[in-house]
Parts: C-alpha cells; sequence; structure tokens
C-alpha cells in the first residue's frame, strides 16, 4: 500500500492482525470462493507469457496473493513483493516480501524486472508517480498487469453501504458511547436494553449481516463481562471501538481508491501516457450479469 491512502501505522496495524498463510484475499477477506479461484486464475494464465527465470515484482503485495498463484504455476520466476506496511503476512515460498516500500519510490535499479503486478494496490498510491516508477524498473518489453477496484461496481458498493451502516451505529447511535456510560455506572440492565434496541433497530435498517448488526452483536457477547470487576466490559467495548474505526477508515481508503480510477477506460489512458503499449483490458465479474467489480488492466513497455 502507499502512504496516500491509510497511514504506514494503520496498515501495518491491519496486517499484524492478518499474519497467516491461509490463502485469502487480504483487504479483501471474507470474499468468497468464487472470487478468490477467479483472481487467482486470472494471473496463473497471465503469467503463462512471462520469461523464463523472469524476474516479477508485485506492487502492495500484502500477503502476497498475487505471487502465490503466480508462483503455483511458474515456479522458475524470482518473485519479490513490495508493501508500505512495516509486518506482513509470511512470505510465500521462494519469494521475498520487503515492508515500508512506497510504490512511488521504489528501491530497485532500472530496467531490473521482467513484470510488475498489483491486485487492489496501485490505485490507493499516486498512480502517475507509482507508473513512472514501474515504467522505470520494467525491462525493455517488460509486462505490466494491475486488478483496479471500479468505482461503480458492487464490492465497491457493499464496501459503502458497510461504512453507511458503521457510522449509523457508532455516530447517530452512539451504541458503544452509551454502553460504556452506562456500565460505568453499574445500570446493567440499561446496557442490555440498550443493546437489543440498536440491534433490532440494526435488522431492520441495514438487514442481518450488516456492519451494524455484527457490531451489536459484537457488544452483546460482551454481556457477561459486566459481572466481572476492572471494567471488563469497558475494556472489550474499546477494542471492538478500535477495530470498527479502523474498519471505517480501510473502507475510505478504499472508496477514495476506487473514486481515482474513474473507469476501466481512463485507465488505459493512464498507461499509455507513460509510454505502455498493447494495452488491454478485462472486466471481471463475479457473478455473470451483476456487474463487473474490478479491472485487470495489462500492458508492455516497449523494446
Amino acid at each position: 500500500m502507499s502512504s496516500n491512502s491509510l497511514s504506514r501505522a494503520a496498515w501495518t496495524e491491519f496486517w499484524s492482525t492478518q499474519i497467516s498463510d491461509d490463502g485469502q484475499l487480504g483487504c479483501l477477506q471474507g470474499s468468497s470462493d468464487n472470487l478468490t479461484k477467479q483472481l487467482g486464475q486470472f494471473w496463473k494464465d497471465w503469467a503463462k507469457a512471462l520469461p523464463r527465470g523472469g524476474r516479477l515484482l508485485d506492487l502492495a503485495t500484502g500477503n502476497g496473493f498475487v505471487i502465490k498463484q503466480i508462483l503455483s504455476v511458474r515456479r522458475d520466476l524470482k518473485a519479490t513483493g513490495v508493501d508500505y506496511s512495516d509486518r506482513l503476512p509470511p512470505a510465500p515460498r521462494n519469494a521475498k516480501l520487503r515492508c515500508g516500500i512506497a510504490m512511488e519510490n521504489l528501491p530497485f535499479p532500472s530496467a531490473r524486472f521482467d513484470a510488475v503486478t498489483s491486485q487492489f494496490g496501485l490505485e490507493y498510491g499516486l498512480m502517475d508517480e507509482a507508473l513512472a516508477e514501474v515504467a522505470r524498473v520494467l525491462r525493455p518489453g517488460g509486462r505490466l498487469a494491475t486488478i483496479v477496484h471500479l468505482p461503480d461496481g458492487p464490492l465497491v458498493k457493499h464496501n459503502a453501504e458497510r461504512a453507511k451502516s458503521l457510522a449509523w451505529t457508532m455516530d447517530e447511535e452512539r451504541l458503544l458511547e452509551r454502553a460504556t456510560a452506562a456500565a460505568a455506572i453499574g445500570e446493567i440492565g440499561t446496557v442490555a436494553r440498550l443493546i437489543e434496541t440498536v440491534g433490532n433497530a440494526a435488522l431492520r435498517q441495514f438487514g442481518d449481516g450488516s456492519a451494524a448488526a455484527e457490531l451489536c452483536q459484537a457488544v452483546a457477547r460482551c454481556l457477561p463481562l459486566l459481572n466481572q470487576p476492572n471494567s471488563a466490559f469497558s475494556r472489550a467495548v474499546l477494542v471492538i471501538e478500535r477495530q470498527a474505526k479502523f474498519e471505517s477508515n480501510r473502507i475510505a481508503a478504499l472508496l477514495g481508491a476506487a473514486n481515482k480510477v474513474v473507469s476501466a477506460e481512463a485507465m488505459e489512458e493512464l498507461f499509455s501516457m507513460h509510454n505502455f503499449e498493447r494495452v488491454e483490458r478485462v472486466l471481471i465479474e463475479a457473478v455473470p450479469g451483476h456487474g463487473a467489480y474490478a479491472a485487470m488492466i495489462s500492458a508492455k513497455r516497449p523494446m
């Protein structure tokens, strides 16, 4: 990720809670298995044309999902992933991950790599500067492929709805603040009634499975702590509040990144402006007929 979305500390905190190698999509955790397999297949197919023994660089690598997919079919490649976060999950086998690196200032010599990739990463940075760096580190004839959010896609709409329901629970209903205040003066019954009232309203307004409903359920699970000493309930609610605020900030970064894309056509033009050729795009639908949630833009450097 880049300094132009969430702060380095925020991304470090996020990846510090995702230290696993489970094949999930990192920032898209909770996505369907179909989505995971679909994106993985895109990368596997794209990698087939790369030169044998070539060097691969993955930007905003996160948990190394892209590298893992590519190396599963091209073990001969030498893969490196970089990310703005100061901490990342373990690197995929036979790959290197480097932390604390902004995509707008890559610490590699010119013409170092045969291919550069990014999945939901390029749009989080300053795209002009990042593409200039990609053009610099790619060798003549090198290939670039990036999967980007589309601002009108279902994935962005889903996250916008989550942000709306989180804001309703945190700011409008002030659930966590009111529950903590009531607990502090021993009004256990008030806390329980508050959670029930806000929870029912969340179900009516946003539905089961919404961020608002999830937040109410999380606080409800803390109710047994009201009978424990040393403000155990309040401490648990503070943890929930911290997680909810980070979720809100993460979604805000996603929405901001998606808005930079404007359209798949605009991304094609941006690639061409940086002297990439044979620019192609593929729209990606999780469910046929339900709208594209992302676009894969691929291109080559001139020889």
